[in-house]
């Protein structure tokens, strides 16, 4: 993908569909349009993954939650959301153990128990064509007390009776799937073009023409022509209706801010812990009394969330505050209080506005969001053209897709073609053999490693700059990151900006801000390929700075 070609094809080309909206709804969108034939326009506001897909909680949820609501439709439709992840993107994905202690007040092991089976049962077909063994989703089990003290030994025993486990998935990179399927529906002949912002919809007699644009890096504005627009821009989708077409055309939606921390250590190497909250369910037909937390290892690192809050405003104007981060540990630490984690144990802190259901802006129990929001809006309101999609959890995003592109071929008055879904792997996701990988780095297991894991078979891409440029096969500094990756993803993947690299196409600012020795290191790498001036590269690595911490004091 090239920027400059990408600007071109949009100024010159009609399309079938143009997608506003790059987070993993856009992406998994535009990469099934393309796939079934259609001419695909992808654009984002800012850079891929940067808004809610990046900042959520990393888990793909199996549906086992919606058990307590008695809603069988939304469990089978996880089980298999969550699949299409193991089958197109197996390398970015893993099973996620997870834990829930029982006591003697409360809900019983056995009730639990009951549950978990339940779920195994509907979900049988959980692995299907899943090929790697050890990507498997388990079966769940009863545990006795002097398992879960094992697996936490510093868990409160008074009362404990035991507990049960269950299974989930986790992504290791959310941004590297985004761009996978991005990359995916550019290989399937999609338009690609990231820091462009679609500031109105055109319509003209009831008839979807386009979008206006604006290209937020040189100023210049033109117009993309297209037979109809889906519009999957997250918490700005609504906005961006309602300042185009009016709020008649408008969905009511409401928002909260999931909100998330990492701490740097590991609770568990490998098992997740379920937490009792102070809030409560009310939406449950069976419920515990209170939500779940969770404590959860993700790389080096225990990640610890959720919380939510309802939030009226624009998603660039949505923060968190110490004092907020704060009540957080203290609500965790109350669940588990052999945890003791304190505010200096934060690395970083990650929220994103979430589709969430009717509540007050002082609510506590709140209602969770249950269906992502599908607009066919000739349907609706008589405009032909245009269909809204505006993502629930980021693992509906797959089955999400596919229902929002037969709604777009509808639009188009072309028969619904065949779905492709799951059935071929995205970007990076067919097999490869890691030894190809460890030979190429001097047997160096752990960068090796960490390659495979965010671009899998693309991997070689990355293996094939650092064999034209050996200097760019040393890693940068604190990190186990190949500097040819900063290579790979500004001639592969339009990174622009130093902040697309670290934060978005690397691992190397995921976890929390990185040494000032390797921020200059990738900046001088950024500045050698695009020509910056040395004013461009410090406005770069200030910007970068002005990311972190993503706590407001």
């Amino acid at each position: 993908m090239k920027r400059s070609e990408s600007l071109q094809a949009l100024e010159t080309t009609e399309f079938d569909v143009l997608v506003i909206g790059g987070g993993i709804f856009g992406a998994c969108a535009a990469r099934e349009a393309s796939k079934r034939g259609l001419k695909v326009a992808l654009i984002e506001k800012r850079d891929f993954a940067s808004g809610s897909s990046s900042q959520h909680f990393k888990m793909l949820h199996g549906g086992i939650r919606y058990l307590q609501h008695g809603d069988l439709v939304r469990v089978r439709e996880s089980i298999d959301a969550r699949r299409f992840f193991f089958k197109t993107l197996p390398h970015l994905v893993d099973p996620l153990p997870i834990i829930i202690p029982t006591y003697n007040v409360g809900t019983p092991r056995w009730m639990l128990a009951a549950g978990v089976f339940v779920y195994d049962a509907v979900a049988l077909d959980r692995n299907w064509g899943v090929q790697a063994s050890e990507k498997h989703i388990p079966g769940g089990k009863v545990l006795s007390k002097a398992d879960v003290f094992e697996a936490f030994p510093e868990i409160d025993q008074q009362g404990l009776t035991g507990g049960v486990l269950f299974y989930d998935g986790q992504m290791y990179n959310p941004c590297r799937i985004v761009v996978s399927y991005v990359r995916d529906a550019d290989e399937n002949g999609a338009v690609i073009c990231n820091y462009l912002n679609a500031t109105k919809i055109l319509e003209e007699n009831g008839l979807v023409q386009g979008a206006e644009v604006l290209d937020e890096l040189s100023g210049k504005r033109f117009t993309i022509r297209s037979k109809s627009v889906l519009n999957a821009a997250g918490g700005w989708a609504h906005r961006l209706i309602n300042e185009s077409l009016g709020s008649a055309h408008s969905p009511n939606v409401n928002f909260s801010r999931d909100a998330c921390f990492l701490v740097k250590r590991q609770i568990s190497k490998r098992n997740a812990v379920a937490v009792l909250g102070q809030s409560k369910d009310p939406d449950a037909l069976v419920s515990r009394g209170a939500r779940h937390l969770f404590v959860v290892p993700w790389r080096e690192y225990s990640l610890v969330g959720v919380w939510h809050v309802v939030k009226k405003e624009k998603p660039e104007d949505v923060y968190i505050t110490r004092q907020e981060i704060e009540t957080f540990i203290e609500e965790v630490n109350a669940g588990y209080k052999g945890l003791n984690i304190q505010f200096e144990d934060v690395t970083i802190s990650n929220w994103g506005l979430t589709l969430f259901g009717e509540n007050t802006e002082d609510s506590k129990d709140l209602s969770y969001g249950k269906r992502s929001v599908l607009i066919n809006h000739a349907k609706e309101q008589g405009l032909k053209g245009l269909v809204t999609l505006i993502g629930v959890r980021a693992t509906t995003s797959g089955v999400m897709a596919v229902q929002a592109v037969n709604e777009v071929e509808a639009a188009l008055n072309i028969s619904k073609s065949k779905a492709v879904f799951d059935s071929t792997p995205a970007w990076g996701g067919t097999a490869i053999d890691k030894s190809v990988i460890l030979s190429q780095l001097d047997g160096n297991a752990v960068v090796a490693d960490t390659l495979y894991r965010n671009y899998g078979a693309g991997a070689q891409d990355v293996l094939a700059i650092a064999g034209r440029r050996p200097e760019l096969k040393k890693t940068i500094d604190g990190t186990h990151v190949l500097a040819a990756e900063i290579v790979h993803a500004i001639e592969t993947e339009l990174a622009v900006k130093l902040v697309d690299v670290v934060l978005r196409r690397t691992e190397i600012g995921n976890a929390g801000c990185p040494s000032e020795q390797a921020i200059t290191q990738c900046a001088d790498v950024m500045a050698q390929v695009l020509n910056w001036t040395e004013e461009e590269k410090l406005s770069n690595i200030k910007e970068l700075k002005d990311a972190y911490p993503n706590i407001r004091l």
